[in-house]
This record gives C-alpha cells, sequence and structure tokens, in this order.
C-alpha cells in the first residue's frame, strides 16, 4: 500500500549548487530533503541519486553535501533526505538532550516516501546510495520495495553487526556492560527507561525501551553483508581501507555469493571519505549506474 503523503516544496539558497529544501508530511511529522538538480529544473525522465545518511546524521552532513556537489559536477541529480528520528522538521545533527524514541527500521518508511516523491516528479531511473548506518537502512529498503524505477543500489562503507563485537566496543566506550540494559529494555518493553543511558553516541540519554531494543538487539538484518547474500537487485558496496568504523567490511563482504553484488576498496579513504576521496566514490557511482541502464 502507497503511503499518503502532503507534499509541499520550498526554494533553499545556496552557493554553490542549485539545491532546494523539500517538504513532505508524514504522520505529524514535517520531513526535509536537500534536492540537488544538476542544472534541470525537470526530473521527468531523469536518473538521480537518493542518498541516506549515517547514525544521528542529517542530509547536510559534510560527507552527504560533498557527495552531492560532486554528483551535481557529472551532471547528476541527487536527494538527500534528513531522517526524522521522530522529531518534525528535524535539521542537523540529532541533539543528545532529546529523548530518544526512535527506531532503526523507521528509516525504511521514510525513505520509501522520497522513493515515491522522486517517482511522482518523473524520475525514471534511481540509485540508493547509502552510507554507515544508511547503507543497511538502503538494503533493507531495497528488500521492501517493488519500484520499478530503482535500479541498483551503492552503499558506502555499509553497517555491519557482530553481537558480540557490539558489546565489546559499548563496554570500552562507556565502561559498563550492554547485557543488563538490553535486558531491562527487553524486559520493560515499551516506554522511556528509567534512567538514562548510554546510548549510540549520546551520554546519558532519555531512551524509550523499545527504541534500545531496536538499535542493540542481536539482529541478522542488521549484518548489512548477509541482506545482500539474497538481494535481487545490483549492488554495489564500496569500502575505505582506512575505515575504523567499519575495518571488517571487506572480509565480510567476502562471504557474499550473490553474482550481482560487488565490492571495491578505495586505498586510504577512512569512514567518511573525505576530500578527493569523494570524488572516487562518485566516479564509482558514476561507472555503476553507466554499467545499469
Amino acid at each position: 500500500m502507497r503511503l499518503v503523503t502532503t507534499l509541499a516544496a520550498t526554494l533553499l539558497c545556496a552557493t554553490a549548487a542549485q539545491a532546494e529544501n523539500i517538504q513532505l508530511t508524514h504522520q505529524d511529522l514535517v520531513l526535509n530533503a536537500n534536492l540537488e538538480s544538476a542544472g534541470e529544473d525537470d526530473l521527468t525522465g531523469r536518473s538521480l541519486v537518493l542518498i541516506s545518511h549515517g547514525t544521528l546524521a542529517h542530509g547536510r552532513m559534510e560527507l552527504v553535501s560533498a557527495l552531492q556537489s560532486t554528483l551535481a559536477e557529472y551532471d547528476i541529480a541527487s536527494l538527500a533526505p534528513t531522517l526524522s528520528l521522530g522529531i518534525s522538521d528535524r535539521q542537523g545533527m540529532y541533539d543528545c538532550s532529546t529523548p530518544h524514541t526512535h527506531h532503526h527500521e523507521d528509516a525504511v518508511a521514510e525513505l520509501t516516501l522520497w522513493l515515491e516523491w522522486l517517482e511522482a516528479q518523473g524520475a525514471e531511473r534511481i540509485l540508493l546510495l547509502g552510507h554507515s548506518r544508511g547503507g543497511n537502512q538502503a538494503a533493507l529498503l531495497s528488500q521492501q520495495t517493488y519500484s520499478t524505477a530503482l535500479m541498483g543500489q551503492v552503499l558506502l562503507a555499509p553497517m555491519t553487526w557482530n553481537a558480540e563485537d557490539e558489546a565489546k566496543s559499548y563496554a570500552h566506550r562507556y565502561g559498563q556492560p550492554l547485557a543488563p540494559l538490553l535486558q531491562q529494555a527487553k524486559n520493560q518493553a515499551m516506554g522511556p527507561l528509567p534512567d538514562p543511558v548510554d546510548f549510540l553516541y549520546c551520554e546519558d540519554a532519555k531512551v524509550n525501551a523499545d527504541t534500545f531494543v531496536s538499535y542493540y538487539s542481536d539482529q541478522p538484518s542488521h549484518h548489512t553483508p548477509g541482506l545482500l547474500q539474497n538481494t535481487q537487485l545490483p549492488t554495489l558496496v564500496i569500502a575505505g581501507t582506512a575505515d575504523q568504523v567499519v575495518p571488517d567490511l571487506s572480509k565480510a563482504m567476502e562471504t557474499v555469493t550473490n553474482p550481482i553484488v560487488e565490492t571495491a576498496s578505495i586505498d586510504g579513504a577512512s569512514h567518511f571519505f573525505r576530500d578527493l576521496y569523494t570524488y572516487d566514490v562518485v566516479d564509482l557511482v558514476e561507472a555503476f549506474m553507466e554499467a545499469h541502464p
């Protein structure tokens, strides 16, 4: 069933790019996305990239803005949504003082809205480009959509998952074990946890029990290479050899035997593919789009 939305667009001034801030309303939330049309006013019949950002980030973060500007240099239009994370008209990084009521899986519904909006504008070929957690969420979307306009996905340093490693990382970062907090959240099931907890990048945060479970429970769908084993959408996974956030990505991708899934590495690139590495990414994106007309 297609989601019902109210559409609105407002012009946003930009110095280096012709950008529009596009707004949708969904479940009483105002959603924002930055449209870089690469010099054209009409999206009818065009190819376009739909970009999904990483954990608690936004559609104008440094990497996403650099990707949009560079794609425009290649005459490729793009749309970069900011996931609401339960906050209407959210802009900028998530404020850790704001209670967390969102879920990892919420991204699929919002990205679906943006995909449908692009289709309504006449875009004929849409490529998903997801970074980090956004790469996993793009892969989740691709499993749940039947859009004929969706021609492939490029996952940039997408999230991997190992429950034991996650527990070790949490203990190292916050100096306390994850398991008791996760069990408490599972037992409570719903509503705010009674005490602040360390959550994602936020210390002493107010978090709903179901939110904590969504992000920290051991779910196979959190491991992007596992999702790709049966994907039917042409896929390119890009890893940076200097990535310290998902350093196991290249090794994990060796387990994927799906013939329509490709892997590429960018030598020296960190998790955020800064500076000239952005051009390396866009070179690969352009080649992938040309190879999958």
